[in-house]
């Protein structure tokens, strides 16, 4: 009872409350029913001085904190039990910008907080971002309130993140390549298996890897290796032909 009469003194009511529950579990069967009573009756007198906030995060197994104390990790199935006044909360999750909303608590009143996290896509693709290309111009990327990534202005080639793709360019298959007409690598933006280094089996007539040649070209002569599953005696004996007749 002691414990919870200076808690309660201190102004820190909700350990207060702690403190009183505690010892009505304790002395469930045995104490005096005075102490019991008092107990209920300070409980009760705590409660009012208290609101509480609801708490609502848009993702699960997100860190919630208030007031820059953990309070558990989203969802967060009861509402929390605050004093009366301006608190802060806060929600955060690896790969996504942290939240955090300001809301003021009344004494027997229950306030709610919507806390939502835009996935973290790097450095200048926060939900606005403002990049100046080489001549100057100015070029703007968004994200939209359902977290879809919104297209910005466009300048094809200059290098700059636009669009928030992770791409400086256009990447219309999304394999991470911008298409070569808009200053990328990739010879076919329409196909996310053919890029740079993309595995390229010959004989199917498709360039996937982006080296000029169907088939892996690792020389750059423009000619790609002969794969087992392809080999045919008769080039192979022509070829013989042509060695020894450089001979």
């Amino acid at each position: 009872m002691r414990r919870g009469l200076c808690l309660k003194a201190l102004h820190r009511y909700q350990e207060a409350i702690a403190a009183f529950e505690r010892l009505l579990r304790e002395f469930s069967t045995g104490g005096s029913d005075e102490s019991r009573a008092l107990a209920r009756t300070e409980i009760q007198n705590l409660r009012a001085l208290m609101g509480s906030v609801r708490i609502v995060v848009s993702v699960p197994a997100a860190e919630v904190l208030v007031d820059g104390a953990a309070v558990g990790t989203s969802p967060i199935a009861a509402p929390v039990d605050l004093v009366g006044g301006n608190h802060v909360i806060q929600a955060r999750r690896e790969g996504f910008e942290a939240a955090e909303e300001r809301v003021a608590v009344v004494a027997g009143e229950t306030a709610s907080v919507d806390l939502t996290l835009l996935a973290d896509v790097g450095a200048g693709c926060g939900v606005t971002s403002i990049a100046l290309d080489a001549n100057g111009a100015v070029h703007i990327a968004y994200r939209t309130e359902t977290d879809d990534l919104g297209l910005a202005t466009r300048q094809l080639g200059d290098g700059i993140e636009q669009n928030c793709d992770g791409v400086g360019g256009v990447d219309g298959d999304l394999d991470g390549h911008a298409s070569e007409a808009t200053g990328g690598d990739d010879c076919d933006d329409s196909d996310d298996a053919a890029f740079p280094g993309a595995p390229d089996a010959a004989g199917d007539d498709v360039d996937r890897d982006c080296d000029g040649a169907d088939g892996v070209d690792d020389d750059g002569d423009g000619h790609a290796s002969l794969a087992k599953d392809e080999y045919r005696p008769e080039l192979a004996v022509a070829r013989k032909v042509e060695v020894v007749a450089l001979r």
